[in-house]
Protein backbone atom coordinates (compact mmCIF):
# COMPACT_ATOMS: atom_id res chain seq x y z
CA UNK A 1 0.00 0.00 0.00
CA UNK A 2 2.87 2.59 0.80
CA UNK A 3 4.68 1.82 -2.80
CA UNK A 4 0.97 2.92 -4.22
CA UNK A 5 1.10 6.39 -2.15
CA UNK A 6 4.66 6.90 -3.14
CA UNK A 7 3.93 6.55 -6.27
CA UNK A 8 1.18 9.34 -6.59
CA UNK A 9 3.54 11.61 -4.42
CA UNK A 10 5.87 11.07 -7.13
CA UNK A 11 3.66 12.28 -10.06
CA UNK A 12 2.25 15.26 -8.13
CA UNK A 13 5.69 16.16 -7.60
CA UNK A 14 6.47 15.76 -11.32
CA UNK A 15 3.14 17.76 -12.40
CA UNK A 16 4.31 20.62 -9.72
CA UNK A 17 7.63 21.00 -11.45
CA UNK A 18 6.35 20.84 -15.15
CA UNK A 19 3.69 23.39 -13.87
CA UNK A 20 6.09 25.85 -12.25
CA UNK A 21 8.41 25.23 -15.52
CA UNK A 22 5.29 26.55 -17.66
CA UNK A 23 4.90 29.29 -15.55
CA UNK A 24 8.11 30.48 -15.71
CA UNK A 25 8.99 29.57 -19.46
CA UNK A 26 5.69 31.77 -20.00
CA UNK A 27 6.57 34.31 -17.70
CA UNK A 28 10.25 34.97 -19.18
CA UNK A 29 8.87 34.48 -22.82
CA UNK A 30 5.63 36.37 -23.06
CA UNK A 31 4.37 37.06 -26.66
CA UNK A 32 2.79 40.10 -27.68
CA UNK A 33 -0.79 40.33 -26.47
CA UNK A 34 -3.97 42.48 -28.62
CA UNK A 35 -5.84 42.79 -25.48
CA UNK A 36 -7.86 45.55 -24.51
CA UNK A 37 -7.99 45.98 -20.59
CA UNK A 38 -10.72 47.80 -19.41
CA UNK A 39 -11.23 50.04 -16.08
CA UNK A 40 -12.35 46.83 -14.15
CA UNK A 41 -9.41 44.98 -14.89
CA UNK A 42 -7.50 47.99 -14.16
CA UNK A 43 -9.38 48.10 -10.79
CA UNK A 44 -8.80 44.53 -10.21
CA UNK A 45 -4.67 44.26 -10.69
CA UNK A 46 -4.91 47.85 -8.09
CA UNK A 47 -6.58 45.54 -5.72
CA UNK A 48 -4.83 42.67 -5.91
CA UNK A 49 -1.54 44.96 -5.28
CA UNK A 50 -2.89 46.34 -2.33
CA UNK A 51 -3.96 43.24 -0.90
CA UNK A 52 -0.70 41.73 -1.43
CA UNK A 53 0.56 44.34 0.22
CA UNK A 54 -1.45 44.55 3.49
CA UNK A 55 -0.95 40.71 3.74
CA UNK A 56 2.47 40.90 3.91
CA UNK A 57 2.16 43.71 6.33
CA UNK A 58 -0.22 41.90 8.56
CA UNK A 59 1.85 38.80 8.48
CA UNK A 60 5.34 40.44 9.60
CA UNK A 61 3.86 42.06 12.34
CA UNK A 62 2.10 38.71 13.82
CA UNK A 63 5.76 37.36 13.02
CA UNK A 64 7.24 40.48 14.25
CA UNK A 65 5.30 39.88 18.00
CA UNK A 66 5.60 36.50 17.91
CA UNK A 67 9.64 37.29 18.18
CA UNK A 68 9.47 39.83 20.75
CA UNK A 69 7.28 37.85 22.64
CA UNK A 70 9.41 34.82 22.61
CA UNK A 71 13.00 37.03 23.52
CA UNK A 72 11.13 38.31 25.99
CA UNK A 73 10.28 35.07 27.53
CA UNK A 74 14.12 33.73 27.07
CA UNK A 75 15.11 36.98 28.83
CA UNK A 76 12.52 36.82 31.71
CA UNK A 77 13.36 32.84 32.60
CA UNK A 78 17.05 34.13 32.69
CA UNK A 79 16.55 37.06 35.32
CA UNK A 80 14.14 34.79 37.02
CA UNK A 81 17.23 32.12 36.98
CA UNK A 82 19.88 34.75 37.90
CA UNK A 83 17.47 35.78 41.07
CA UNK A 84 17.11 32.42 42.64
CA UNK A 85 21.01 31.50 42.32
CA UNK A 86 21.62 33.78 44.80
Amino acid sequence: MLNGLGGRHKARKRVGTYALLVGICTTLFPRTAHAYLDPAAGSLMIQFVAGAILAGALTFKLWWHRLTAFVSRVFRRRESDDGHAE
